[in-house]
């Protein structure tokens, strides 16, 4: 993973191999991403490729604000003191790129792009490091916004899941936990296999048609301008 500011360099180089070849280069591009590929797609707007739209689902503005924001939920008041370090080291991992925000991304271009966030994200704060918090400096005027407060569905990694899905991974939560109180924290390997080889992934994974249609939508009326 080497660090926050990879799914954009990742990202980049894919588009750069699409650019490269005959049989992708015509198609229309369209990127949906979460979390660390939230702000990948947002971001690589920076690089001038040819996007046709973007949906950017939790994504954090820049690598240095999410770091510096998880590093004060750990080390509090101290985490100022610590901001330094983190700057050079990720400027020695990734060089300008460690710097790269979604937001100057998205006012590089009039692409359009879907911002979605949790108003309960405990991951990346939504008034915080969230690209949603940046909402006002964003000057792009095909960016539309979509805040999620439904309780259950407005965190960092339930926000695409069905119903049925939520209520079939608190189950088997409590599973696990009820697992894990028994065996006193220490599961035995083959009990914790069963555990995992019972769990049903459609089940598990289940979308939440209304929202992605929501985000499917959006693409298929940026498709109708594509050219």
């Amino acid at each position: 993973m080497v660090g926050l500011a990879q799914s954009l360099l990742d990202l980049d180089a894919a588009l750069t191999y699409v650019k490269g070849h005959d049989n992708l280069n015509h198609l229309p591009v369209m990127l949906f991403g979460h979390s660390w590929g939230g702000y990948a797609v947002a971001s690589v707007l920076n690089y001038g490729h040819p996007v046709t739209a973007v949906a950017s689902v939790a994504g954090y503005n820049s690598p240095m604000e999410i770091l510096f924001e998880q590093a004060k939920d750990i080390m509090g008041p101290f985490a100022h003191v610590t901001y330094p370090f983190m700057w050079l080291y990720q400027n020695m991992l990734f060089g300008k790129t460690a710097l790269a925000k979604a937001v100057d991304g998205i006012n590089k271009t009039a692409v359009p792009v879907m911002i979605i966030h949790g108003d309960a994200d405990n991951v990346i704060s939504y008034t915080g490091a969230a690209t949603i918090a940046h909402r006002n400096e964003i000057t792009n005027p095909n960016v539309v916004y979509k805040t999620c407060s439904k309780e259950g569905h407005n965190g960092h990694s339930n926000l695409f899941f069905s119903e049925a899905t939520m209520r079939y991974r608190a189950e088997k939560n409590q599973e696990y936990k009820e697992l894990d109180e028994r065996y006193g924290g220490d599961i035995p390997d083959n009990i914790k296999a069963a555990y995992y080889e019972g769990i049903d992934r459609f089940r598990s994974s289940e979308l939440d048609s209304e929202f992605m249609d929501e985000i499917n939508e959006f693409f298929e009326r940026a498709l109708e301008t594509y050219d």
